[in-house]
């Protein structure tokens, strides 16, 4: 059977990256990846923005940002309560928005897995989701060239060699983008993947915060706006947990696979 996957620059401190035209059907994926450093040993979330509109998404949302007078980075991870107002309006402006799409992939931990297999089946995972979805966003978009912009620091793709440092004494990362990149294209011949950082446009803060907001949904979420926030995307999805969108191409602009293991 086969499963049908279907699953952000502030006023002043970001300068936005002109977009390449391409001759042939690209998409700028802006990716967010929560806690991939720890894939073997708890789930771990992938997720994707995309639109035909970067440019006036990218407007829309500064004149969010004025509006609310919020300039900060805007992440999942920050518990900032002056961010509430403004991510409330991100929240709705997607949903409004018809160009705007994301799509995720949620990964189960693995277990009752010895400390000597963690490295190997780690990078399996890692790779192996990136690569399926792929051929998912392949499909939804129609793209033959993806550019692949990840939060992350830019150091990273200066060095082919990069390598995650280690989370926990047992876990070596190897994988590193410039690594997955080439893993992708020699398993992918119909689509052309290459890097191309953004560090944090508006875009990609908003994959940060969709995807980090399923992640918060998998594990709990104590903090308050955290919570005001992730209770506002379930009411706009209509679910009481995001979990109940796993798999399901209800809604084909907010879209999460899971991986059950």
């Amino acid at each position: 059977m086969k499963q049908f996957s279907l699953g952000t620059a502030s006023l002043a401190v970001f300068n936005e990256i002109p977009y390449k035209p391409k001759s042939s059907v690209c998409k700028h994926l802006h990716i967010k990846e929560t806690n991939f450093t720890l894939a073997a040993i708890a789930p771990s979330v992938i997720g994707f923005i995309y639109t035909d509109s970067p440019e006036k998404i990218n407007k829309h949302i500064n004149e969010l940002r004025a509006k609310n007078h919020y300039k900060k980075t805007l992440s999942f991870r920050s518990t900032d309560k002056y961010k509430l107002p403004f991510a409330m309006d991100l929240i709705d402006y997607f949903f409004d928005e018809p160009s705007l799409h994301f799509y995720a992939r949620v990964v189960d931990r693995v277990v009752d897995l010895k400390r000597n297999d963690i490295n190997l089946i780690h990078d399996i995972e890692y790779r192996v989701n990136y690569r399926k979805a792929i051929q998912d966003l392949k499909e939804l978009t129609n793209a033959d060239v993806f550019y692949l912009d990840f939060i992350t620091q830019p150091s990273e793709f200066s060095d082919p060699g990069f390598a995650f440092k280690n989370e926990i004494p047992y876990i070596t990362f190897k994988t590193s983008k410039n690594q997955l990149v080439k893993y992708l294209n020699s398993h992918e011949h119909t689509v052309d993947v290459e890097i191309e950082p953004h560090h944090r446009n508006n875009l990609s803060q908003m994959a940060d915060f969709f995807t980090g907001n399923i992640y918060g949904d998998v594990i709990g979420i104590e903090n308050k706006t955290k919570w005001i926030l992730l209770e506002h995307l379930k009411r706009k999805l209509g679910v009481k947990k995001l979990s109940h969108m796993y798999n399901s191409n209800v809604n084909k602009r907010f879209i999460i696979s899971s991986i059950h293991k």
